[in-house]
C-alpha cells in the first residue's frame, strides 16, 4: 500500500489515562514540524475563530495515516467538551471535540461495530463510494466506532443507509 503524498513524518499523541495522569507527544522531526505548523496556524487565526486550519497530516509507526486537528477556542467551549481521559472511569459526558473541526454534521456512535466485520467493511465502502470526502471513521478505546460527518446532508445520507442494513 502506497503512503499518502501530503502525509508525512511520524506522530503519537497519547492522552492521559485518568486525572493527573501524563500526556505525551512523541514524534520524529518531521512529526513535530507538522503539529507546530498547525498549532502556528490555529494560534493565527483567533481573530477568525469560524475558520479551519489544515491539521498535522502525519503516520502512526505502523504505517497508517491519520490527521492531528489543532483549534484555538475560548474556555467556555472547553468546558463544554468531553474531558479528554482515555479510561472510560474518568470520562464525562459532553460535545465531541471533532465538532469543533468537523461543523455540524454530527457523529453516529455505534457501540461494537468491530465485531461485526463485514458490517465495517460494507459501512467504510460504502462511505469511499457515496460521501466522497465528507465522512471520517474512527475507533476508541471504549469499543466504540465514530463515525464523523462533515455535513449534515452527508450524516442523513447515512442514516438512511444505515437503517436500510439494519432491517436487512
Amino acid at each position: 500500500m502506497s503512503k499518502p503524498k501530503e502525509y508525512g513524518g511520524t506522530l503519537h499523541v497519547y492522552g492521559p489515562r485518568h486525572h493527573h495522569d501524563e500526556s505525551v507527544i512523541v514524534g520524529d522531526a518531521e512529526g513535530l514540524r507538522r503539529l507546530a505548523d498547525a498549532i502556528d496556524s490555529a494560534l493565527a487565526g483567533i481573530e477568525n475563530p469560524a475558520k479551519t486550519f489544515p491539521p498535522a497530516k502525519t503516520f502512526a509507526a505502523d504505517g497508517e495515516a491519520y490527521d492531528t486537528h489543532v483549534v484555538c477556542v475560548e474556555r467556555k467551549v472547553i468546558d463544554e467538551l468531553t474531558l479528554p481521559y482515555t479510561d472510560k472511569d474518568y470520562q464525562r459526558g459532553g460535545k465531541s471535540p471533532m465538532m469543533l473541526v468537523h461543523g455540524q454534521g454530527g457523529i453516529v456512535h455505534i457501540t461494537n461495530l468491530a465485531q461485526f466485520s463485514t458490517m465495517y467493511v460494507r459501512m467504510r465502502q460504502w462511505c469511499r463510494n457515496n460521501i466522497d470526502g465528507m465522512w471520517n471513521v474512527t475507533n476508541t478505546t471504549a469499543g466504540q466506532t465514530l463515525i464523523l460527518f462533515f455535513t449534515k446532508q452527508a450524516r442523513e445520507k447515512f442514516m438512511a443507509r444505515w437503517n436500510e442494513w439494519i432491517d436487512e
